[in-house]
């Protein structure tokens, strides 16, 4: 996987939507949004799924899903899009699963990237992945994404602002 090209995806995304949601996204794509039907045979391990063809490109999404869970398979999806632009996700089951499982990864990555700043660290130094993760409405698999995806010069930065903070927080 290659960090540097999914951040620089996502940063060129941002740009050219900027202020837009993920709805308007997918809408300025031409993408229609739907749900995937309950006969879907994999209706209980998918969230959501794409769909490209010559005719049709839709995102499918799970009637099941929480409001927060809704922006975060949209954004996954999003990823896909940029990401993996010639791969069906509707068809992802029938590929190998190693690749699969990899394809996730980097749309998952996508997402942590794009919901994330990076500086959400320093923001909530005092608190854990879990507790970040509730905060800012997301999985904490993507807080733990944001975090292990930061240059080892970020992850120093902030074990530095830490050090200094802490000491600092708890004199008081």
């Amino acid at each position: 996987m290659n960090i540097k090209l999914i951040k620089e995806k996502v940063r060129l995304v941002k740009l050219s939507h900027e202020g837009k949601s993920i709805i308007e996204i997918f809408r300025d794509l031409n993408f229609v949004i739907g749900y995937l039907d309950d006969n879907y045979p994999y209706i209980n391990e998918n969230k959501g799924c794409n769909i490209k063809t010559t005719k049709l490109r839709a995102v499918l999404l799970n009637l099941n899903l929480c409001e927060n869970e809704l922006t975060e398979i949209l954004t996954h999806e999003l990823g896909h899009v940029y990401v993996h632009p010639n791969i069906n996700t509707f068809k992802i089951h029938e590929i190998d699963p190693v690749w699969v499982k990899h394809l996730e990864l980097e749309a998952d990555t996508f997402a942590s990237e794009y919901l994330l700043d990076d500086d959400i660290f320093k923001k909530y130094m005092h608190l854990d992945f879990d507790k970040i993760a509730s905060e800012l409405c997301v999985s904490v698999k993507l807080v733990k994404l944001k975090y292990d995806n930061l240059s080892v010069d970020k992850k120093k930065e902030l074990q530095e602002f830490f050090n200094d903070n802490y000491s600092f927080l708890h004199s008081i």
